[in-house]
Parts: structure tokens; C-alpha cells; sequence
């Protein structure tokens, strides 16, 4: 990002390097955002885990419908992706302007950052497996890896109570944490 607040390296200049580091953007992150864990089928939902995934992961289709329905009708651009090759195409399939906050790290961090990169994703933070119960050493380690072509990088934890004061007092530092709000 420049000193004015303009975003380096934009898609939109056609002699823009692509491999140009990928900035904060100059506007905040979207304050809401349509989450992508129902569309996999995520163990926390329990019994309806299995209708999600038969919905959405087997059909992607659906899941490209809803975001464009949430982002054109509701006016939520935001999606908070988890880096999946079926839900970014999803996403990519989309006929609408949507708004990243990429999730990477669940199986695969290195492809997985690819899949950020595809989305042009504004911020990427880490999965809560591979930050909750781990040394922040360790997760730097991966924040290191994000941070070669993102400048926003967050954590994202199940566990907050835990995660988020072992992470404040090592002294490390990251722009998003991401907590569930739910019990």
C-alpha cells in the first residue's frame, strides 16, 4: 500500500505485476460476511452437517446462487471463504463484486494460498487448526508464509478464551482475529 492509501498492484492495470505483493485495501473489511463452513458439511453442525454438504459441497451451484442472492439483494459482499477448490470456484462463478477474507491452513497451507490468491482476497488469516494449541512460534512460522504476498493476516480460533490471551502475551501480532460469537 502507498503512503496515500492506494492499493499496489490492482487487477485492473493491464501492466500490473502479478506477483506484486497484495496490500490492505483501502477500504476496512467488510463488516458482515457470509461464512463458508455450512457449505462443507462442518462437524459443528451436527446432524445438518450432512444436508449442508449434499446442498452445497455436492452442488456448487447452490452455493454460487445463495452469494450472489446475499451479495444483489441483501447487499452482503463479504464472504469469509475457507480456501476449498469447490467453494472458490463457487465464488469465482459468482456475477458479483465479492469481498474476501480467506481462510487457508486446514489441510494443504501452500496450494490453499494459491486458492487466496485466486480470490484477490483482501485479508488471509489462518485456520484455527493450525493455531489453537499450537506454539505461536509455530503459527508465526505460517504467518511468515501469508505474509510473502498479503500485508492483512489474521488467526482464526475455536477457542478464544484460550488462544486469544496465550497470543496477546507472547507480544506477536496480527491486523483480524477471528472468534466465534456462538457458544
Amino acid at each position: 500500500m502507498t503512503p496515500s492509501g492506494e492499493r499496489v498492484g490492482d487487477d485492473d492495470d493491464p501492466g500490473a505485476d502479478p506477483d506484486v505483493r497484495r496490500s490492505r485495501a483501502p477500504d476496512p473489511l467488510p463488516p458482515v460476511m457470509v461464512g463458508t463452513s455450512p457449505f462443507l458439511g462442518a462437524g459443528q453442525f451436527g446432524h445438518r452437517a450432512l444436508l449442508y454438504r449434499r446442498t452445497f459441497y455436492e452442488k456448487p451451484e447452490n452455493i454460487t446462487a445463495l452469494l450472489e442472492y446475499c451479495a444483489l439483494e441483501l447487499g452482503v459482499e463479504g464472504v469469509q471463504p475457507i480456501a476449498d477448490p469447490v467453494i472458490v470456484d463457487a465464488i469465482l462463478a459468482v456475477d458479483a463484486d465479492l469481498r474476501c477474507v480467506t481462510v487457508v491452513g486446514l489441510h494443504d497451507l501452500t496450494s490453499e494460498l494459491e486458492l487466496a490468491a485466486a480470490l484477490d482476497s483482501e485479508a488471509v488469516l489462518l485456520h484455527a487448526n493450525r493455531v489453537d494449541g499450537r506454539p505461536v512460534e509455530d503459527v508465526c512460522e505460517d504467518l511468515d508464509e501469508v505474509r510473502e504476498n498479503w500485508d492483512t493476516v489474521g488467526i482464526a480460533t475455536h477457542e478464544p478464551h484460550v488462544t486469544l490471551p496465550r497470543w496477546e502475551s507472547s507480544g506477536e501480532r496480527v491486523d483480524v482475529y477471528m472468534v466465534p460469537l456462538n457458544p
